[in-house]
């Protein structure tokens, strides 16, 4: 049969050439339909580690809106091996189209990627459209990626305990928490901890203890990594105009001390996310994708989610946040045709539809921009507005790294200073591939 393509279409071939055709489906909300119906892009296939019934919700719709997407189909792939299938792929040239990165695991995957060029998607058009936590992914030649989704953490709070300690309101500052600790905290005459505020002060049994730190160091103004010069590197300590901050260290460790009137966690303590499903944790730090599981695994519980406290209220607030977005392999066996499908996906109604079924944040800027009016979501929204992340070079290497930063510290085997130098030298050995 013969490809459909409309005037419209021609006549922006004509002024653009492809990239501009690139850039209008990318960045309107084009909805093919009608007279603009999309060539058959034929068979194609994304790889990614989302949830493959909710990726497919949105692909359904798309097929349904237009026949040209209808070969295109999604695999779900473990986060455990995706890099290594992936480089597997590669080798045996049976590469798939797209592939869905996040910010932990595009860094490994560098230099098999695409890089989509600025007559495409300039760096006005990138930042003018996406949210800023996916500045690790643009570069100046280029966009490594397409986003897609935001997952940003969010705190959440266990109300029964702090009604029952009369505190109304939970921690708006990080500060806040030192004075209501005492109230909270339940600590018998062997200083075993019943119940709890936070979880800070430990670098093994506190979950998404990365995410913290790097919420409390961007908040420092510290990006954790930058790129100079074409090189990637730490910035957890440098002179230069980002802070090292010692400051932020100091005050999560001090909950793990025993003389302090904030004392709040030790080595002893179960997992944070299990001590707070159980209800004994006032507030547990978590990705905001996770509330449906701790509704499942506690129905009962009677919590609630909030924004993440700032450094004091005169300061810009910030936040981790795990970032997604679509990568075109440098071997794709057509990088037009997968360059259209990523922008495609990428586009307002797409992500309307991903939203409802995630419920997390879209990525585009005009989306965000309106709250919804729901309860959790405006949470969310608010967060991915003002949320960073940082290109990982190994999600569970670096986690031990910022396990090691604080237990180096809290055991006095090293000073602030020694345990900062020795977690930025080890995370540039990792992106210098070692």
């Amino acid at each position: 049969m013969k490809k459909k393509i409309s005037i419209f279409q021609i006549i922006l071939l004509i002024f653009f050439g492809v990239t501009g055709l690139f850039g209008f489906i990318a960045f309107t909300n084009y909805s093919p339909s009608g007279n603009t119906e999309t060539e058959n892009l034929g068979q194609m296939q994304i790889w990614g580690t989302l949830d493959e019934d909710i990726f497919n919700e949105g692909l359904s719709f798309l097929k349904n809106l237009d026949e040209g997407y209808s070969k295109v189909s999604y695999v779900q792939k473990s986060e455990e091996s995706f890099n290594q299938e992936f480089l597997e792929a590669v080798a045996e040239g049976n590469i798939p189209d797209l592939i869905l990165v996040s910010n932990s695991t595009i860094f490994n995957n560098i230099n098999k990627i695409y890089k989509i060029p600025t007559s495409s998607i300039s760096e006005s058009v990138f930042f003018g459209t996406f949210l800023e936590s996916f500045s690790p992914f643009f570069e100046e030649d280029g966009s490594l990626a397409i986003p897609f989704l935001a997952d940003p953490i969010v705190m959440y709070y266990n109300k029964d305990l702090f009604f029952s300690a009369g505190i109304p309101i939970p921690p708006q500052e990080w500060k806040d928490f030192l004075e209501m600790a005492p109230k909270i905290n339940k600590i018998d005459e062997n200083k075993n901890i019943i119940k709890s505020i936070v979880a800070f002060g430990d670098g093994d049994n506190v979950e998404n203890l990365k995410e913290i730190l790097a919420t409390l160091f961007f908040q420092s103004g510290n990006p954790i990594i930058k790129k100079e010069n074409g090189i990637y590197k730490s910035t957890l300590y440098e002179n230069s105009s980002f802070q090292t901050p010692y400051d932020a260290l100091d005050f999560f460790s001090s909950f793990s001390n025993p003389n302090a009137p904030q004392y709040s966690w030790n080595t002893a303590m179960p997992n944070s996310k299990d001590f707070f499903i159980g209800g004994s944790l006032g507030v547990y730090f978590g990705y905001a994708s996770e509330i449906s599981d701790i509704r499942l695994k506690n129905p009962n519980l009677n919590f609630d989610v909030t924004e993440i406290p700032r450094t004091s209220s005169d300061l810009r607030n910030n936040v981790m946040l795990k970032t997604f977005a679509f990568a075109i392999p440098k071997s794709a066996k057509n990088i037009e045709n997968s360059s259209i499908l990523a922008f495609r996906i990428a586009n307002k109604d797409i992500l309307e539809k991903i939203e409802e079924k995630t419920q997390l944040p879209p990525v585009r800027k005009e989306m965000v921009a309106n709250l919804k009016g729901d309860k959790y979501l405006d949470i969310f929204y608010k967060e991915a507005i003002y949320g960073s992340s940082f290109m990982d070079p190994d999600e569970e290497k670096t986690d031990k790294i910022f396990s090691d930063l604080v237990n180096n510290y809290i055991s006095g085997r090293f000073s602030a200073k020694e345990s900062f130098s020795s977690a930025s030298r080890s995370i540039d050995l990792l992106l210098l591939g070692k």
